[in-house]
């Protein structure tokens, strides 16, 4: 594969966590911790070309992914969102349910032309990689929900006066948290070039 035809992205790094409700503080009894709650979507871009060489040169000029200054050929968005309800007894709080929103986007490359089989082949092992690297970000993107989740829902014996800023901290770390984890993952495998670097730690 050619320098111009590695994948790449910088995905994940467009973070965003949103959607803080405090629901009512009640005297209810606990609901079991629900799981997080996952909706994804896949879009695409045209790229032409009828060659893996122009198929490579055109990846780079017609993408519309660019992030700090580059150019890149796929990606992944990834937004988390909360809601939450307590129960209060006298100053006391303690998490009553707390349900986690993950939503991701992928961003994918898509050919505009129909070339020779040969050319497929190619191309379908190039889609193959971009696709295994963009995957685990989405991954990634999972656990950190699933930490959030369960950190929310382990909440007790919290002063009632301090619930918003308390959660407020926990969903911030939890976004430096994923953007952390997003930059390591591409700089330990070169934003997908060398994809066999990751080991799924």
């Amino acid at each position: 594969m050619t320098p111009t035809t590695t994948r790449r992205t910088l995905g994940t790094c467009a973070l965003v966590l949103a959607a803080l409700t405090l629901a009512n503080l009640t005297l209810c009894a606990a609901h079991a911790r629900a799981e997080v709650v996952v909706t994804t979507a896949t879009e695409f871009y045209p790229v032409d070309g009828l060659t893996p060489m122009e198929i490579a040169e055109n990846l780079m000029l017609q993408s519309p992914i660019e992030q700090d200054g580059r150019t890149f050929q796929a990606h992944t968005h990834s937004t988390i969102r909360y809601e939450f309800s307590w129960t209060r007894r006298n100053d006391s709080c303690t998490m009553n349910q707390a349900t986690v929103f993950l939503h991701i986007v992928y961003k994918y490359p898509r050919l505009a032309d129909s070339p020779d089989a040969e050319t497929l082949r190619w191309w379908q092992d190039h889609l193959d990689r971009l696709t295994e690297h963009e995957l685990v970000h989405g991954e990634i993107a999972l656990r950190t929900a699933r930490e959030l989740d369960e950190t929310l829902n382990s909440l007790t014996d919290l002063h009632c006066s301090t619930v918003r800023d308390v959660v407020k901290a926990l969903g911030d770390a939890a976004l430096k948290t994923l953007e952390a984890r997003q930059r390591a993952y591409d700089a330990l495998t070169d934003h997908g070039r060398n994809q066999q670097a990751y080991t799924g730690q």
